[in-house]
């Protein structure tokens, strides 16, 4: 797919969710819930596995490792939800089972999706051909609440390498957050646990209700989050048995 195309696709979700600014630290967790996305964070250890996702039907799921810092995290939500909405074809998202020229796609949506680049211009106050520094790439990180990782690439790539030196990449992060006086918030791990259960049920028995999936793949997708579909199912009976009396 091309890069312009990728680009369109990732701000033209990023409007219809109504993200305008991240000043609101869940802000990107709220909406993704708000639009049908189950989200699920556990500290799954320091691996090759920052996140991965899956769609079955109308269920769409996206599973964090909170292990690592949450400015990653933030990027890695943008990234997984690029594979959700760029490669349709798959109907398991697996975590290995991706190309390069796919986890290409999703890091252009993330960056495009997290980090509009009108908006990275608009609130740079950098004079013209001005080089950036380490403190400027820091405030990008926490304008846009995105590891500093993240906000050099995304500099680096709107900017080019003259004006954001290759060599402001390699720093000690947190030492230099707190030498500037920022919050240490986005590069340290939460190691949160997590889940919108309440979501995905609805989820999954609206999908089951509709005969869209059958009864044995929804009692596998309960499972998979830990229940029971038996007593969910249950559970809908009764309540159901009490509003008719």
């Amino acid at each position: 797919m091309k890069k312009y195309e990728i680009e369109r696709k990732a701000l033209e979700l990023r409007n219809k969710m109504g993200i305008y600014s991240l000043s609101h630290e869940d802000i990107l967790r709220d909406r993704l819930e708000e639009n049908g996305y189950f989200l699920f964070y556990h500290p799954f250890g320091k691996q090759d596995f920052s996140g991965a996702s899956y769609r079955q039907a109308t269920i769409r799921v996206i599973i964090i490792n909170s292990s690592y810092p949450l400015g990653r995290q933030n990027f890695t939500l943008a990234h997984e939800l690029g594979h959700i909405e760029l490669h349709k074809d798959l109907n398991i998202i697996d975590l290995n089972d991706f190309s390069k020229e796919k986890e290409r796609e999703a890091n252009v949506f993330a960056s495009h999706f997290i980090m509009p680049g009108d908006e990275i211009l608009s609130i740079s106050s950098l004079p013209h051909d001005s080089i950036w520094t380490v403190f400027d790439v820091m405030m990008l990180s926490q304008k846009f609440r995105v590891s500093y990782e993240a906000a050099f690439n995304r500099a680096h790539e709107i900017f080019g390498k003259r004006m954001v030196p290759e060599a402001l990449r390699n720093i000690r992060v947190r030492e230099t957050a707190e030498v500037f006086g920022f919050s240490l918030e986005l590069y340290v791990p939460t190691k949160e646990h997590y889940m919108s259960e309440k979501l995905y049920v609805d989820k999954i028995l609206r999908a089951y209700k509709d005969q869209k999936i059958s009864m044995g793949k929804f009692l596998s997708l309960a499972n998979d989050i830990g229940l029971d579909g038996y007593k969910i199912l249950d559970r809908i009976r009764e309540e159901k048995n009490v509003r008719d009396r």
